[in-house]
């Protein structure tokens, strides 16, 4: 029971969604008060008279961010997913991603609540009705990702080293895209075994993959879906990588993909070429999506 809990907060934080990369944060000082506004992703124009000072967040990747960036010590709340870096486990829970806790949010004062786009749209509603400004972000690529560590770098007074964390991104997958030897690997990524569903198109893991030398085999099918096995065996991935969540001891879809008669057929199960990637460095859009971006190059790139 405990696994398919876990397994069914994995695939919502996928679809929801869904380390700092040099080390030490640089001290910044921040902004002058004065109104910062920005559009978030539900197209919202919102506006903040100063930087934030109480921060609730409603995403492990919003965390991480926040952490990254050196803005780890505004966050008063975050959900009971928020579990890295690890100071982000001690930090009061308001509840899961799709329903948070309005009166937990509301007893910690916040002046500032970042959600996601397919958080509960009327807990957004309400938080606005009660005064409280919502920013929402949304990453279906690695350019939104990016984007979405500039904008909490600029609302939270820390653009600089925000900045600096978007330029080493981008430097490692210029240096990942210039290493590709190989080239139209057919991958397929599993987020969960029964049913299978995929990382497909319009996914920041399909632009992994692409980067790093690979075809997504389910590129047409939009998001993270359920597909069958006829389209995965007439499709026959070369590749497949599955997202593995370690509370679960990691192994479950793995072996359960492996182990799958009617998958014996696949290129991919018959050469030995299924591998798993921890499931957080792949599924959050966050700076660790960088680790998931090597771990994947690695893979594809490698001799067999």
């Amino acid at each position: 029971m405990m696994k398919m809990k876990r397994a069914c907060s994995l695939i919502l934080v996928i679809l929801i969604l869904s380390f700092s990369l040099s080390g030490c944060i640089e001290k910044e000082r921040e902004e002058s008060p004065g109104s910062i506004i920005v559009t978030d992703a539900l197209n919202r124009t919102v506006i903040l008279e100063e930087p934030p000072k109480r921060i609730v967040s409603l995403a492990p990747s919003v965390t991480e961010i926040l952490f990254a960036i050196g803005a780890g010590g505004k966050v008063v709340g975050n959900t009971i997913y928020c579990d890295y870096p690890p100071e982000a486990k001690n930090i009061t829970k308001v509840g899961d991603i799709a329903h948070p806790d309005i009166e937990k949010i509301l007893d910690l004062s916040p002046d500032l609540v970042i959600a996601h786009r397919l958080n509960d749209l009327s807990v957004i509603e309400k938080l606005e009705e009660l005064g409280i400004p919502v920013i929402a972000l949304d990453e279906k690529s690695l350019e939104d990702i990016m984007t979405s560590i500039m904008l909490i770098g600029k609302i939270t007074g820390y653009e600089k080293n925000a900045t600096r964390i978007v330029s080493e991104i981008k430097e490692r997958i210029d240096e990942i895209n210039k290493s590709v030897k190989k080239k139209g690997v057919r991958v397929m990524v599993v987020v969960w075994h029964d049913p299978i569903w995929i990382a497909g198109g319009e996914t920041f893991i399909d632009d992994m993959i692409k980067i790093s030398g690979g075809v997504n085999i389910f590129e047409d099918v939009k998001g993270y879906q359920i597909v069958g096995y006829e389209k995965i065996i007439s499709r026959d991935p070369k590749v497949i990588i599955v997202m593995a969540e370690h509370e679960t001891g990691g192994e479950i879809s793995y072996k359960a993909i492996l182990n799958d008669k009617r998958l014996s057929s696949v290129s991919a199960i018959k050469n030995g070429r299924v591998y798993m990637v921890n499931a957080d460095v792949i599924s959050r859009p966050s700076p660790r999506v960088i680790i998931g971006l090597e771990e994947i190059f690695k893979i594809i790139q490698e001799e067999k």
